[in-house]
């Protein structure tokens, strides 16, 4: 097989970030004029299909992987991120071994400053007070992602039943007069 230029190489890194040819083309150093031709030929060419697949094998995940991932976001717990002291009071640490494993599961941290003096004179204290908000990755559709993958759910309600009432041909005559009879032949 052929072996890749420095271009063809700047490419295929290019097009994995931003799975965008003619934007791969351009910035792996390709003429502005005809990156979308070249992005274009460049996915054809054998040994930069060979690359890329090779390169995307490489970063898949496989199933075990997926559903492994999954069960560990769905029983995410702010647990590891609290502690508590002596006295009872709780605060977030990011510290312990268990935080820093657990720190995956966070999908966003927000922190406010408030400084502020109370008193005046002698007599005034300085305080300063700080907000965290942490949020985790989204348990709930994490734990329905596990539902559907293993059937445990339906969307769909089977209609396909007979129902077999004595009568009902009675019935429909009384309601409709004889058009079941007509029907039948």
């Amino acid at each position: 097989m052929a072996r890749q230029t420095n271009k063809q190489k700047m490419f295929i890194e290019y097009y994995l970030q931003s799975f965008n040819a003619a934007d791969a083309a351009r910035k792996a150093g390709y003429s502005k004029d005809t990156a979308y031709q070249i992005g274009a030929e460049n996915l054809t060419k054998p040994v930069i299909k060979a690359a890329i697949s090779e390169k995307m094998t490489a970063v898949a995940m496989d199933t075990n992987e997926v559903l492994g991932r999954l069960a560990v976001q769905a029983r995410g717990s702010m647990a590891p991120f609290i502690e508590v002291t002596n006295e009872g009071f709780g605060y977030l640490s990011f510290e312990s071994d268990e935080a820093k494993d657990s720190m995956h599961l966070i999908k966003s941290i927000n922190t406010k400053r408030t400084r502020r003096v109370i008193g005046s004179g002698d007599h005034a204290e300085q305080w300063e007070d700080e907000y965290v908000k942490v949020d985790l990755v989204d348990t709930q559709a994490a734990l329905l992602a596990l539902g559907k993958h293993h059937k445990l759910f339906t969307d769909q309600v089977d209609h396909n039943f007979r129902l077999n009432v004595d009568g009902v041909d009675e019935a429909l005559d009384k309601v409709y007069g004889q058009f079941g009879k007509k029907n039948k032949g």
